[in-house]
């Protein structure tokens, strides 16, 4: 019975998953109420602490056969082989990092950049002209209460430190995301413009209530001085703020310059609009959802794929 039972602790904790240190302090203080008392001979006790344990091992079992999609594998779940190798590529971000905002409990699983067409076989366009460098990231979305999910009412984005999170978001950056549900965990696979240039800028990925489709502008505080974006704590929702760690070698000052300044004239502010006269300031743009849905005209290449667009 013994061997038995360590042959299930072996089993159970060679799982890709690590239990709470409560239950593993559990397991230590049976397991020397066990040592004590097999001195006693009391067999009725003995065999009571083995129940014990064998029913905290089927506990852990399990909670051990239970655990989230790669990257990998979430991109093998929306048809997209060529995705899920670039996550098991060299270039690959995985990050793993877990944080709980209220009711939902999200993981940054990873990203990954580069041209679309080497590593994904879902190819956007906008306007007619292939959209080739991107930058894809997978976020597992969960219950606190461990009710299962089919969905997220949620807004996940990436960011730019530096760049008003209003202005620079998934929206505008001409991005999009595929979602799905499994074993009642909702991974949402995001894509937009490749954001590797920003590298040395610093990267965020941000998972908050949306407005309406639409980025929340009280999710977040931006300070324009020292460009830091953060998490709003007067914000009633989700607002989690997940770093992206991208190695700065890849940044591209040059490219990121040329890609602010195209943006910048497209939100009324940039290089090749005309300054303003004296003692006038730049008026700070409106950007709404009808005037994303404007700028982008998306064409889909899949009937199955979900782009944030507004109606």
């Amino acid at each position: 019975m013994e061997d038995k039972l360590e042959k299930m602790l072996k089993t159970a904790l060679s799982a890709d998953f690590l239990p709470e240190k409560s239950i593993n302090d559990e397991i230590l203080e049976r397991a020397k109420e066990k040592s004590i008392m097999s001195k006693t001979g009391n067999k009725k006790v003995k065999i009571a602490i083995i129940a014990c344990a064998a029913a905290a091992v089927c506990t852990l079992t399990a909670a051990a056969a239970y655990r989230l999609l790669s990257p990998s594998e979430a991109a093998e779940r929306v048809d997209n082989p060529a995705l899920s190798q670039a996550f098991e590529g060299e270039n690959a971000v995985l990050t793993g990092e877990t944080r709980t905002d209220g009711e939902y409990s999200v993981t940054f699983l990873g990203a990954v950049s580069g041209k679309n067409s080497n590593i994904s076989d879902n190819l956007y366009f906008l306007n007619g002209e292939l959209l080739d460098e991107r930058t894809y990231a997978v976020v597992a979305i969960s219950r606190t209460d461990g009710k299962p999910m089919e969905d997220a009412p949620l807004f996940v984005s990436p960011y730019i430190k530096g760049l008003d999170p209003l202005k620079y978001n998934i929206a505008t950056m001409k991005g999009g995301y595929r979602g799905f549900a499994e074993n009642g965990v909702v991974y949402r696979i995001i894509s937009c413009d490749n954001i590797e240039m920003f590298a040395d800028r610093g990267l965020y990925i941000g998972v908050s209530d949306a407005d309406g489709v639409f980025f929340n502008r009280d999710a977040y505080n931006y300070n324009a001085e020292t460009g830091e974006i953060t998490e709003n704590p007067d914000f009633d929702g989700v607002n989690l703020l997940f770093d992206l760690p991208i190695d700065v070698s890849k940044a591209d000052p040059d490219a990121a310059a040329e890609y602010i300044n195209k943006m910048e004239i497209f939100f009324g502010g940039g290089t090749d609009s005309e300054e303003p006269s004296e003692g006038e300031g730049v008026p700070e743009p409106e950007v709404t959802a009808e005037a994303v849905s404007e700028f982008h005209e998306w064409e889909q290449v899949e009937e199955s794929a979900v782009y944030v667009k507004a109606e």
